[in-house]
């Protein structure tokens, strides 16, 4: 457990060294701490909810990455760790049919206590306002936010289907490929013989 939280908590130091405490509830960091949390008390579906996050923040921190120029050392532990060690845990858990609506589910709740306890400046998980870039799409942030739960909402379905096909839930039966019918025995209708057959016999045994 601890080696799997030091990622997360690599990383959180530098963000309140830095000033920033806030930026410890973004999704990848979040993400770390359930990855822990589902390892360490042996629950596969906060696993499967934390590799969901983990996999699509990369490229969105990779973004965020080049755009800022701000690399510290922690910030490649917590993402590349975190999904390395997500990905291989995933294996032994394998990814469930629902569990995109779990992760999505998280992140709205992650998202509404962003909007509540975190500065509108930092814009932690897109809480507050519309991200950089997007403001030629949409004219609102009500827009803006529905628009983006259904696109993460997709994503998450599509990753997860993917992942469900790779390694699927063991504790989820596979349907099976065919069905056979077994039909009973047709009952053989008594013919002239049979019963001309019965009756000689009968008499044959007759003392």
């Amino acid at each position: 457990m601890n080696r799997y939280l030091a990622f997360f908590v690599a990383h959180a130091a530098h963000h309140v060294t830095g000033g920033r405490p806030a930026e410890c509830l973004w999704m990848c960091h979040v993400s770390n701490v359930t990855l822990a949390a589902g390892l360490l008390l042996a629950r596969p579906e906060l696993v499967r909810i934390a590799v969901l996050w983990l996999l699509p923040g990369l490229p969105l921190w990779l973004g965020d990455l080049i755009q800022t120029g701000e690399s510290p050392p922690t910030t490649f532990l917590a993402h590349f760790g975190g999904a390395a060690v997500g990905l291989v845990a995933l294996r032994r858990t394998g990814m469930g049919r629902w569990s995109w609506a779990l992760a999505l589910a998280w992140y709205l709740f992650w998202q509404e206590i962003c909007r509540v306890a975190t500065p509108p400046e930092l814009n932690v998980n897109i809480a507050h306002r519309l991200r950089p870039g997007w403001e030629t799409l949409f004219d609102s942030y009500a827009g803006y936010w529905v628009g983006s739960t259904l696109l993460a909402a997709f994503v998450l379905w599509a990753e997860g289907a993917v992942l469900r096909r790779i390694w699927p839930a063991p504790e989820e039966p596979s349907a099976p490929s065919s069905i056979q019918v077994r039909r009973p025995a047709a009952r053989r209708r008594p013919s002239a013989h049979d019963s001309s057959a019965g009756e000689s016999g009968g008499s044959g045994g007759a003392p």
